[in-house]
């Protein structure tokens, strides 16, 4: 398949837009956030039913803040470490009331469970390490909608995989998959 039929296919993702704003992001970086917001966009035309999007792993929140102000929806940036949430607040005071963020650490059993709601869209770009298993394991116990792109296979200090990776999908431990 050739990328223009991809292109397509896919045309919410075909080529970046202007939209994204930018809060001192790489091109690279900028160029992914601005294919996300389309591929949110595009999740929230297709259901009358989102109404929050939360962003886990929010780091400084720049893609929380770039949602706010391009989807019109409120945006709630979770992430585990106290002082990336703070430096995000700040990041985000002239944004107004759609965006928030507080500090939730996931790999705790249940910690989403009083955060998420039935009408949430939760978002993860590049979910880095045991992140991106762990936001499936907690969103599929919850009626959330779930929009992520993963990150590459290689842990992180913070976050090691093991190797062979075990399956996070019923079907992957059905089959007795692994990476």
């Amino acid at each position: 398949t050739t990328l223009s039929a991809l292109e397509a296919q896919f045309p919410v993702l075909a080529r970046p837009s202007a939209a994204a704003s930018g809060y001192g992001m790489s091109k690279p970086k900028l160029q992914q956030v601005d294919c996300f917001l389309r591929a949110t966009r595009h999740c929230l035309r297709q259901s009358t039913e989102i109404g929050r999007v939360v962003d886990v792993g929010c780091g400084l929140g720049a893609l929380t803040r770039e949602l706010a102000i391009s989807l019109g929806v409120p945006c709630l940036g979770l992430d585990r470490d106290p002082e990336k949430v703070r430096s995000a607040e700040r990041l985000a005071e002239n944004v107004g009331s759609q965006v928030s963020f507080a500090v939730c650490d996931i790999q705790r059993p249940g910690a989403l469970r009083d955060v998420l709601r039935p009408s949430d869209l939760v978002v993860g770009l590049h979910p880095c390490g045991s992140l991106g298993e762990d936001l499936i394991r907690a969103v599929a116990t919850s009626e959330a909608a779930l929009l992520m792109v993963s990150c590459c296979i290689m842990g992180r200090p913070w976050a090691p995989v093991p190797f062979p990776r075990p399956p996070c999908s019923q079907l992957g431990q059905e089959l007795a998959l692994s990476m």
